[in-house]
């Protein structure tokens, strides 16, 4: 039996003194960011079961960046995709998220990954018990979007080693829409008709900067020269394209539960009184591979290979 969507179920600390990142022009600026809006806990589960992780390549080339490999701190780690995947190749993650559901939903998979309810724009030296100098690198993955960004990066510079040790390296990536295999241009076609045209003109306004790709958020952070393959698809503003994707193996009832964990579709529902998914599940049962049938490892359609071309923006912050 396919699965239907159903109906969804719907501390600050201050500033220091020294803080010397985004302020006036650039806080008010970011001011629509700076409320924690809170699409995601009543579908953490959904969440963690159906969001993609990230490839080791990524965090191959992220670890390579970092002269020392002793400490993460992965902010708005939703439930726990990029952190459990740094583990392997950090001492100690600390990943942090505003949503309690989403923190209690996060796999426990290793043991060296700390889980903790706070706002990226919280003190962490206070609410994470970070010490100052201490991180190696800062990662967020498909999350800077959402955050008080003169404030987050406030924070940033708490933590950040010195220049004398080679500064903290953070890294933020997102991805774009998922690319369907050749043969399935039909639900190529109903994914961005349903994107673009349905939920589209009730994303948050934080969604352009994902659309383009984190491009375009203001970035004051000093520019890491990459060497190699890497110098392909590299901008002046620290913008990596072309390297990394997130490739999937899903079946129909996989796919439509990824899209039941996007914020758009939640603010959709909560707009006009209905799921969304109902608008487009009829013809997506009709198109993807075997699912009318009931064929596939689970009767809900056949494999279907997804790939998400990642972004990555990088930069390296100092304490002094």
């Amino acid at each position: 039996m396919l699965l239907r969507p159903t109906r969804f179920t719907s501390r600050l600390a201050p500033l220091a003194p020294s803080a010397r990142f985004f302020r006036s022009q650039s806080a008010h600026a970011m001011s629509t960011l700076a409320a924690f809006k809170d699409y995601f806990s009543a579908s953490s589960k959904a969440y963690a079961k159906f969001r993609p992780t990230y490839p080791p390549e990524l965090y191959e080339f992220l670890s390579s960046l970092t002269k020392e490999h002793n400490l993460v701190w992965d902010v708005g780690c939703g439930s726990g995709q990029a952190a459990n995947g740094l583990s392997a190749y950090y001492k100690q993650v600390v990943a942090s998220d505003p949503s309690s559901a989403q923190i209690e939903n996060a796999p426990r998979l290793h043991p060296n990954v700390r889980f903790e309810v706070a706002r990226a724009e919280d003190d962490p030296v206070a609410v994470l018990g970070l010490t100052p100098g201490s991180v190696d690198i800062v990662t967020i993955a498909v999350a800077l979007h959402w955050f008080d960004l003169p404030r987050f990066y406030e924070r940033v510079a708490q933590i950040a080693k010195p220049r004398s040790e080679g500064g903290t390296v953070i890294a933020a990536w997102t991805y774009i829409l998922p690319t369907f295999p050749k043969g399935c241009e039909p639900l190529q076609e109903i994914l961005l008709n349903y994107y673009h045209n349905i939920v589209g003109p009730v994303w948050d306004a934080s969604r352009a900067l994902v659309d383009q790709e984190y491009a375009t958020i203001p970035w004051p952070f000093e520019h890491i020269p990459l060497e190699g393959k890497y110098t392909e698809g590299y901008g002046s503003n620290g913008v990596l394209r072309g390297h990394f994707v997130c490739e999937r193996h899903v079946d129909l009832a996989m796919f439509v539960g990824h899209l039941t964990t996007w914020s758009g579709a939640r603010r959709y529902e909560e707009l006009h009184q209905i799921d969304p998914l109902t608008l487009i599940y009829d013809d997506l049962v009709k198109h993807w591979p075997g699912a009318s049938e009931g064929k596939g490892p689970n009767g809900k359609g056949e494999l279907v290979t997804l790939t998400h071309s990642i972004s990555v923006r990088l930069g390296r912050v100092f304490s002094d």
